[in-house]
Parts: C-alpha cells; sequence; structure tokens
C-alpha cells in the first residue's frame, strides 16, 4: 500500500525529469510559435443612411412601407449593406484596384512573412496568363536575380535561370517582368522571394474569406468591418479599399435610378404632351364644328 509519504518520495527522487518534460514543453511551444506568422486584425464602423438622411433603422421610405402592406417583405437596410460589404463583386474591385492577384512572401528566419507595400520588385505578367496559377521562387543577387524553382498548375520546374530586372523573361509559367524597387531591393540582397499568382475570381475568394461585416447593434445603423491578414498595411488598405468601393456603387446605383426616374418622367411628359395635343385638336374641331352647324341654321 502505498502512503502519500512514497508518492512525495517518488517525486523528489525524479524531479529532473519533471523539470526536464518542463523545458521541453516550453521549448516546443516556442517553437511553434515561431513557425506561425502573425495574424493582424483592422476595424472599421460604417455608419449606414436612407435616403432622407438619418439612419437605416429610423425610418422607412414609402415605397417600403407600400410593399409591406402588399405583402412584399423588405429587410433591414443595414442587413441588406451588410451583405454588399461582404459580396464577391465587391471584394473583386478591391482585388483589382490593390492589384491582389500577386502575392509575395519570404520566409525570415522560420516565419514566412508577406510582403505588400515594402517588396524588393513588382511582377508584371502578360496579360494571355492573367487567369493562370502560377509561382516561381526569385533570390535577389545585387543587381540580377536568379529564378529557382517554377510551379505551373501542379507542375514544378528547377530553372536557375538569372535574369536582369526590368526585362521581359519567358517562362513556363509564361512572360513576367520584374520591375525592381530601387528604395528596398538592397535590403533584401541574398534573400528569396516567393511569387504567387492567381486569377482574380480566386483572388477574390481568398481575401473575402477573411473579411467580415456585422450589425454592432439590433438598434443602431452601424456595420462593423474586420480584416484579419498577415500583413498589416494590406489589412488596413483592403478596408479602405471595401469602403471606397462601396460608396462608389452606391453612387452609381444613385445615379442610375436618378437616371432611370428622369428617362421614365420624360416619356411621360412626351406621353401626356402628345394626348393633351390630340385632345387640343379634337376641340378645335369640334368648336369648328359646332360653329359652322350654328351658321347653319342662322340663314
Amino acid at each position: 500500500m502505498l502512503s502519500l509519504r512514497d508518492i512525495l518520495d517518488t517525486f523528489v527522487f525524479n524531479w529532473k525529469w519533471f523539470v526536464l518534460s518542463v523545458l521541453v514543453c516550453v521549448l516546443a511551444g516556442k517553437l511553434y510559435l515561431s513557425t506561425k506568422p502573425n495574424i493582424y486584425k483592422r476595424s472599421a464602423v460604417m455608419l449606414v443612411k436612407d435616403d432622407s438622411g438619418n439612419g437605416g433603422r429610423s425610418a422607412r421610405s414609402s415605397t417600403d412601407a407600400l410593399m409591406q402592406l402588399n405583402g412584399v417583405m423588405i429587410g433591414s437596410s443595414v442587413k441588406n449593406e451588410v451583405y454588399i460589404l461582404q459580396s464577391h463583386q465587391l471584394m473583386l474591385d478591391v482585388v483589382h484596384r490593390l492589384h491582389l492577384d500577386v502575392v509575395y512572401g519570404y520566409k525570415h528566419g522560420l516565419r514566412k512573412l508577406s510582403l505588400y507595400d515594402v517588396k524588393p520588385f513588382t511582377a508584371r505578367f502578360t496579360p494571355e496568363h492573367t487567369d493562370t496559377t502560377m509561382a516561381f521562387d526569385v533570390t535577389i543577387k545585387g543587381n540580377k536575380a536568379v529564378i529557382g524553382k517554377c510551379s505551373v498548375l501542379g507542375e514544378e520546374y528547377e530553372l536557375n535561370k538569372e535574369i536582369e530586372f526590368g526585362r521581359e523573361v519567358s517562362l513556363p509559367c509564361g512572360k513576367v517582368v520584374l520591375e525592381k524597387d530601387t528604395f528596398n531591393c538592397e535590403s533584401f540582397n541574398g534573400a528569396t522571394i516567393n511569387v504567387t499568382h492567381m486569377s482574380m475570381e480566386s483572388a477574390a475568394n481568398l481575401y473575402g474569406s477573411s473579411l467580415a461585416a456585422s450589425e454592432l447593434d439590433n438598434e443602431s445603423s452601424l456595420v462593423g468591418l474586420t480584416y484579419a491578414d498577415m500583413n498589416i498595411h494590406r489589412a488596413e488598405d483592403i478596408l479602405n479599399a471595401v469602403l471606397d468601393s462601396y460608396k462608389e456603387s452606391i453612387i452609381m446605383d444613385k445615379n442610375r435610378i436618378a437616371t432611370s426616374t428622369a428617362q421614365f418622367i420624360n416619356r411621360r411628359i412626351e406621353i401626356i404632351s402628345n394626348e393633351l395635343s390630340s385632345v387640343e385638336d379634337e376641340l378645335a374641331r369640334f368648336a369648328e364644328e359646332e360653329a359652322r352647324h350654328h351658321r347653319m341654321g342662322e340663314t
């Protein structure tokens, strides 16, 4: 029968193993964390207004009220804007604005970092390869670069091809030009940069999955936007681009509605003018007939 004293003696006798296991666990955890990239979150708040300038929940338009009376359910304008902000079409416009179809990254120690605003070069692809998924490694060596591995649709090629910045080069993944960034290239000398190109649709799906939009409160007309990314500056730019694209789409919709309304009113005015003209002609003919009959009656 083991007593409490025996158990304590066992722990004291093997204290080195306990300390060693704690150290191993701490080092393993630290090693694991050093391989995981940092994820940054940026947030923004947007006020949804109706056409009258009030909050989206403050009032309904007369059209919405009429549709509700006829049995048509109208959703909350705030919820509608949440869906629009997370729409694929809006994110597709953001990808076009920020050229997010090309992704740059490199390893710093054990951690993979994502490059966005600060990078040694910018890769420009020819239009015929804009929908092709491809990736290749570029090692910076002074004023030149060496392209190593190249992958196209799962097939890998070992190139080890030295190229010059600014000149078009043909690769298995297509033609590409590497435009050197004179301010940042030297700091990446000797580093290997991984360049990944994807289609606009794939990029919109990728970045759209990291965007979250929701109502901040059931009683308010505020929408909260959150974006998570490995690069803090890219997260900020994507949020700003989403808001800019949203505002421009709203302005375009309003202009389109105003144009359609003006065209409808002009058509109605033209129809009414034609009808009034025909009525006036009929009245003139009627008056003329009456006058003629009156003269005939007098004779």
